[in-house]
């Protein structure tokens, strides 16, 4: 029971999909760039760049264990056990049951094991469930160590229908994750060791499910991407001031976040959708920020949605602060005077950004160039809401912000409808809160505001019921004289002015209802009391705590319950929270969630008949994305940027802003520069760019040379994007390409596709393992060349690589359709 509420379930990985390239002819290349392609460097007979793992396992030496984050993510207690224990007012029964599982899930938990493809791992305990991809269902029973030669190291005992096995550590991406312990029962249903025809035929049922799901998937890719918006221009010296008046330093998390982001408005040309999954206070808002004022940077306006009108307003704060320059309001509900004006400026273009609750989804709502929705919270909303949302933001960016979706998100990831980024690096500076659970006293209450008090701080106390909330205020005005105490719940009207007056230290204590726990950022609140958290669920309590230790200050929980007559789950939510008091655990909480569920409901798939329910999630979605890679035809993910930082070749998107990427004198009209500009830029194939060119040629003349320069750039970059290239740049004698999604096995068949007498700089492949970057590919001594020789062997090199790999895609299709 236990471990249901503290089980960290880490995710496979989430399917990528790349719609097929069409092969682009290489007539008209030569007379847009000036470069022609070397009659030696033509495609040979393709092969697939496709890789099963699976089927062909190498062992490895090095140990494979599970880190250190659901260690250190749940911190036992020891010495404490007893004091929670007395607290509950459990019976000795109780007692020695909670007391047998704690100690046994501690030692259960630093048994963790990884298994799974790497990448993709997920840590396992003892007594779970696992698939093996060869011989089906069996059950972990234990690390144990075999012997290898004179060394010795780990292994996995295996307990199948009809015998044990030891599986060598080596072979661990062969085992993939069923269920919990807590999920399998009493007696599973496991699978026969020897039995492995049976199994394979369900393996083989599987196959043909995920092939027709990743058509489906390639349609639903195709739909999306049929759709179109303008991008934004690349940040300039603007974006870059707004970014510096963020006085913290962002967390690598965030760092990804806001790269992420800024590729999907900058370099796609259809609509952003991407979900931003970070636990609370981690920074999401931040992200949120830099993508409205790129919004309204490039002309556009910005619907912020919230579900509560206390986070409304405070949203409203935020952008006011951080944005001065920019017209924003807030739009609240009913037919007031200042709403009608709200809605008028927006009809007219005069308001950019706009804040709100379901208020800004009225069918009278409309907007002159909305470009981006920025929900937050979204698991808040009902149906029809989001039904609304999804009509309004057709073909506009999306950004939605959540601490705990981890199902819903999934679920989309899988139908490809939807992009994730995740933070859950805690900020510099940010402290684990102190949780205290205890049964209700007023001595506990008392010294928990005083002291809060004492050091010129403020209070939140929460109660489940606004019936409570009378009868709190009293108590507390009782125990402490003098405190002034201010409230706030959904029933009363205000609650906006009530959170702004508190936040500018007109109380001491805020007595209110869980209309706090989203989103709510009062820094100088350190300190909050929990009534009856016995009657409140793991997700809210931990909402809850994360209002507090927002600032350098040690931060305080205090969950109370009423002691005898608790339920035994709601002393094991209560136990967990004081286990997962480590900055970080949102995830862990989100994800017992995804256990509880199970996967079918998730993807809504029926669990029979070669769905999810046979095979578990992980094992399901290794095999749908074999599916996926062999339908494109290539396990290559494209990059969405490609950036070039060679000599002789500034970058123009850098010089974009400065009207120098195409200059004046050529396309002489400002509104048909930037269309051109932004044409060229997010072009997807080398096809495009060369009818792109001959449109300027027929319209504005001949291209100068400057003109030809940024076609060629243009050319690598679609080249590079098609490879999964996200850099091209020299480093001393070398060229480096970067290719975070690049593995060896890829580039080595792409490079045996190369004639060898074409290739005149040796190239090695640098995985960078353990790097934010990723591998990279080095052309060495390149960079000696002359400027012009280097654009030319790129060029040559890449546009070869790709062709071979829109050869691939083409074939593959063609195949697949017969």
């Amino acid at each position: 029971m236990v471990r249901s509420f503290v089980q960290a379930a880490l995710l496979g990985g989430v399917v990528a999909v790349l719609l097929a390239l069409q092969c682009p002819p290489t007539v008209g290349f030569q007379a847009a760039t000036g470069y022609h392609i070397p009659s030696s460097w033509k495609p040979d007979s393709p092969s697939f760049l496709t890789k099963h793992k699976a089927s062909n396992v190498v062992e490895s030496d090095s140990p494979r264990t599970a880190a250190a984050p659901i260690e250190e993510a749940i911190d036992f207690i020891q010495d404490e056990t007893e004091e929670l224990l007395n607290s509950f007012g459990a019976s000795e029964e109780e007692k020695k049951k909670i007391r047998k599982g704690l100690n046994l899930e501690k030692d259960r938990l630093e048994a963790g094991m990884l298994v799974g493809p790497p990448g993709n791992e997920r840590t396992v305990y003892e007594g779970d469930l696992l698939v093996h991809r060869n011989h089906g269902l069996c059950r972990f029973e234990q690390a144990v160590g075999q012997r290898t030669g004179d060394a010795r190291r780990k292994g996995f005992l295996l307990q199948f229908a009809d015998q044990q096995v030891t599986l060598p550590l080596g072979q661990a991406e062969l085992l993939t994750r069923y269920k919990s312990r807590e999920q399998a029962g009493e007696n599973p249903k496991l699978a026969k060791f020897t039995g492995r025809r049976g199994w394979s035929t369900k393996l083989q049922k599987a196959k043909l499910h995920t092939d027709k799901l990743a058509k489906d998937i390639m349609m639903l890719y195709a739909d999306r991407d049929g759709r179109y918006r303008e991008p934004c221009l690349p940040d300039g010296e603007e974006m870059w001031a707004f970014e510096a008046g963020f006085h913290f330093q962002p967390t690598p998390d965030q760092r990804t976040a806001f790269e992420a982001v800024m590729k999907d408005m900058v370099w796609r040309k259809r609509p952003m959708d991407r979900l931003i999954c970070g636990d609370v206070g981690f920074g999401k808002t931040e992200v949120a920020m830099r993508a409205i004022y790129r919004a309204v940077r490039n002309g556009r306006q910005v619907a912020l949605l919230a579900p509560t009108t206390v986070l409304a307003a405070q949203h409203l704060r935020t952008l006011r602060r951080r944005m001065p320059d920019v017209a924003v309001e807030c739009l609240r509900g009913g037919n007031t005077r200042e709403n009608r004006r709200t809605k008028e400026r927006l009809a007219a273009g005069e308001l950019e950004v706009v804040v709100g609750t379901h208020a800004l989804l009225g069918n009278k709502v409309a907007f002159q160039r909305l470009g981006l929705v920025v929900v937050d919270e979204e698991q808040r909303f009902g149906v029809a809401q989001k039904e609304k949302l999804k009509a309004a933001s057709a073909d506009v960016d999306v950004l939605t912000l959540s601490a705990t979706p981890i199902p819903r998100t999934l679920q989309m990831s899988l139908s490809g409808l939807r992009d994730m980024s995740s933070i859950y690096t805690a900020p510099e500076g940010r402290q684990n809160v102190s949780t205290t659970v205890a049964r209700m006293g007023q001595e506990v209450i008392r010294e928990a505001i005083q002291y809060e008090l004492d050091r010129d701080g403020q209070v939140f106390y929460v109660v489940p019921r606004v019936a409570m909330v009378e009868e709190a205020v009293e108590t507390l005005q009782q125990l402490v004289p003098g405190v002034r105490v201010a409230v706030c719940h959904g029933q009363m009207k205000g609650t906006e002015d009530v959170i702004v007056q508190f936040t500018l230290g007109s109380a001491d204590v805020l007595v209110a209802t869980t209309i706090i726990e989203n989103g709510l950022d009062i820094p100088n609140v350190n300190t909050i009391v929990v009534q009856n958290a016995d009657m409140l669920g793991l997700s809210q309590l931990y909402q809850l705590r994360g209002r507090v230790g927002r600032s350098n200050r040690d931060a305080h929980a205090y969950l109370l319950h009423g002691g005898r007559g608790l339920t035994s789950d709601a002393m094991m939510r209560l136990a967990a929270m004081k286990q997962m008091s480590t900055l970080g655990c949102g995830r862990e909480v989100a994800r017992r969630d995804l256990d509880i569920r199970g996967a079918g409901s998730i993807l809504s798939t029926k669990q029979k008949g070669g769905g999810v329910g046979e095979f578990g999630l992980d094992l399901y979605m290794q095999v749908l994305e074999e599916s996926m890679a062999e339908l494109r035809g290539t396990a290559l993910t494209p990059a969405l940027a490609c950036a070039v930082a060679l000599p002789g070749l500034p970058d123009p998107d850098a010089a974009a802003h400065l009207g120098d990427a195409l200059p004046a004198a050529y396309i002489p009209d400002p509104a048909a520069r930037r269309q051109a500009y932004n044409r060229a830029r997010v072009a997807d194939t080398r096809e495009e760019l060369v009818a792109i060119a001959e449109e300027w040629n027929a319209a504005y003349g001949p291209p100068p040379a400057r003109v030809k320069r940024l076609l060629k750039v243009r050319h690598l970059q679609v080249a590079g994007r098609t490879l999964g290239v996200e850099r091209i740049a020299a480093r001393g004698a070398d060229v480096v390409l970067s290719a975070r999604g690049m593995e060896f096995d890829n580039w080595e068949t792409l490079v045996g596709q190369v004639p060898a007498r074409a290739i005149k700089h040796e190239m090695a492949f640098d995985p960078r393992e353990g790097t934010r970057e990723g591998p990279e590919v080095v052309i060495q001594g390149l960079a000696k060349e002359k400027p012009t020789a280097q654009v030319n062997y790129l060029l040559g090199l890449l546009i070869h690589l790709t062709e071979y790999v829109n050869n691939i895609q083409k074939r593959t299709i063609l195949l697949k359709q017969r």
